[in-house]
């Protein structure tokens, strides 16, 4: 059955899921050269600019040569790796970096990317190989807090020798000693999973899995590193849209370390990937002041039923319906959910599908965009704790709360800063307090009154 991977397309008003593709990017016959402080795009139409374009929805291409000497160029030499043009990395001799970078290109919460890799002889240079989702890759640092998800790190040495590593939140994970050495030329593959479930997918006939937040490496066809977790500051459940691969520290000025790629295909669909529905499209559209939700399958492998998820902005995902199932279908079915009360602001909604056995697997979410609304106020639904509180603002701003009994008394007050959208508030009212009062939330000009019962 046939995997099919998520993104997010615009279409006449509503947002619509479409399937994900694997992009192939080709140097051709070009040839250029990027000196210092210079910044190239794909997208540059300047006399002398020579990257290629990428394909449609592939993203753009950046070379970036820093003010520690190397360089990048395009160039037809060194025909062991690829064919034609390939990218020719020289690192530059001090911490500023050299670097090449695909952003931006249309995402899912999975990445697959292969490419063709080979190190020249040289002792020293530091090479970093990531993908992830973020301005690091659109930028001239080294930086990548936040925006990496994972990746390989090289390191130059005496005799032929590639010191190599995966990153981890510990440092770096080494892997296999022997696993690269230089002047020759490798086949690289990574594997990774961003979102809530595993992905089964099949490589060379053999059943393999990737867990949730983890990834795997290829190195000529054996894998070399199996579920590495990503760097828990890429957040969970976000897309991966980028990758880079950039060099730094060859402080042999007469002969600097160089890379070679080429052969490079990524993006978000896994190759030989298996779900047990094939989702052909999820829409959500705007209707007045209702969201309307619609998805189509192409095929179900015993579905019991589908639950539909929402959320705000940076907030957790909660189930608001059940559709049922097809149950084991090779027909195009087709669902629709309508949320009457939708979230002010930007809402996300996601399907998770749910197996007769109980496994479940969610697929990528889209969002919605509604009016902001009014200043609002919500006393928490199923928070077990009669203090919790949904607030809903349109703007960031300072609040204040402020507790009265019914004559008036002030008992509580608290100044809070909201941020636009939705977030959780918990009253610290004594306990000693009980019965009926009017709790007040003041935001600039706006304001909302509630009266409440403490028990």
């Amino acid at each position: 059955m046939k995997f099919f991977l998520l993104i997010f397309t615009i279409l006449l008003g509503s947002l619509e899921v479409t399937i994900a593709q694997t992009f192939t990017y080709d140097f051709g016959n070009a040839t250029g050269t990027v000196s210092a402080n210079t910044t190239l795009l794909s997208t540059s139409t300047a006399i002398g600019a020579f990257l290629p374009s990428t394909n449609a929805g592939g993203g753009i291409a950046r070379a970036r040569v820093g003010s520690g000497g190397g360089s990048i160029n395009l160039t037809t030499e060194l025909s062991s790796i690829g064919s034609g043009s390939k990218l020719k990395l020289v690192s530059s001799g001090t911490t500023t970096v050299n670097k090449f970078s695909i952003y931006d290109f249309d995402s899912a919460m999975t990445f697959y990317m292969k490419l063709s890799i080979r190190f020249s002889n040289a002792d020293s240079g530091i090479y970093v190989l990531h993908f992830g989702n973020g301005g690091y890759f659109s930028n001239n640092t080294s930086t990548f807090s936040g925006d990496a998800f994972g990746g390989l790190r090289f390191v130059m040495k005496p005799n032929k020798v590639i010191q190599h590593s995966v990153f981890t939140d510990d440092g770096l994970g080494p892997i296999s000693t022997s696993l690269f050495v230089q002047d020759s030329t490798y086949t690289v593959e990574f594997y990774a999973n961003n979102s809530s479930t595993s992905v089964n997918y099949t490589y060379d006939n053999v059943s393999q899995s990737i867990a949730s937040y983890k990834y795997d490496i290829y190195v000529q066809g054996i894998k070399v590193v199996d579920d590495s977790s990503k760097l828990s500051n890429f957040k969970d459940v976000r897309f991966i849209d980028s990758w880079s691969i950039f060099s730094r520290n060859s402080f042999n000025n007469i002969a600097r370390s160089v890379v070679f790629i080429d052969d490079i295909d990524y993006g978000g669909k896994i190759p030989g990937g298996v779900l047990p529905i094939s989702l052909v499209k999820f829409e959500a559209t705007k209707l007045a002041e209702k969201v309307k939700l619609t998805w189509t399958t192409a095929t179900e492998i015993n579905n019991d039923k589908f639950i539909v998820e929402r959320a705000a902005e940076g907030e957790d995902f909660t189930a608001i319906a059940e559709i049922i199932g097809a149950g084991t279908s090779k027909e195009l079915n087709t669902y629709t959910f309508v949320d009457a009360n939708p979230l002010k602001g930007t809402a996300y909604y996601r399907l998770t599908q749910v197996d007769f056995d109980g496994t479940s697997t969610s697929f990528e979410p889209v969002a919605v965009k509604m009016s902001k609304g009014a200043l609002s106020m919500e006393q928490g639904v199923g928070s077990g704790e009669q203090g919790a509180w949904s607030i809903y603002s349109p703007e960031a701003s300072s609040a204040v709360i402020d507790v009265k009994d019914l004559n008036g008394k002030l008992i509580y007050s608290e100044k809070i800063q909201l941020k636009e959208g939705y977030q959780n508030y918990k009253l610290k009212l004594d306990t000693q307090h009980a019965g009926l009062f009017i709790m007040q939330l003041v935001a600039g000009k706006e304001s909302v009154t509630k009266k409440v019962k403490f028990n």
